[in-house]
């Protein structure tokens, strides 16, 4: 699964693009790609991306989604 925030405006299309380039990268396709809304990630205070809160807020399904 990848999360990643966007501001696109056509979130289908991007998901595509990050599904193709990241099986090309890793040679898997990833299970699931989930935009989200800039600045709705959680970060720590360094700014260093909190994975744990993020698959508990994936799996609570309550990421602000795009």
């Amino acid at each position: 699964m990848v999360v990643a925030e966007t501001r696109s405006d056509e979130p289908s299309t991007l998901r595509d693009v990050l599904r193709g380039r990241i099986t090309d990268a890793v040679g898997i396709p990833p299970s699931e790609v989930v935009l989200v809304r800039p600045g709705t990630l959680p970060k720590t205070s360094s700014g260093k991306l909190q994975r744990s809160l993020c698959r508990e807020r994936y799996e609570a399904d309550s990421l602000s989604r795009a």
